[in-house]
């Protein structure tokens, strides 16, 4: 998995905005192919917890 969250358009602006107002957790844990979470923004209303663990 190269990108965790992907905005498909068709010109390349990275000011896509993504809004995940009911996430409360993320856990990434070994993705050696990671190499970006989101081009664009991401709003999330509320998120406590984070954890990455084995990713570049």
């Amino acid at each position: 998995m190269k990108e965790i969250f992907a905005v498909s358009n068709n010109d390349d602006n990275d000011n896509s905005i993504i809004t995940l107002p009911k996430l409360t957790r993320l856990e990434l844990y070994t993705l050696p192919e990671l190499k970006i979470v989101c081009k664009g923004i991401i709003h999330c209303g509320s998120l406590p917890e984070v954890h990455i663990f084995r990713c570049p």
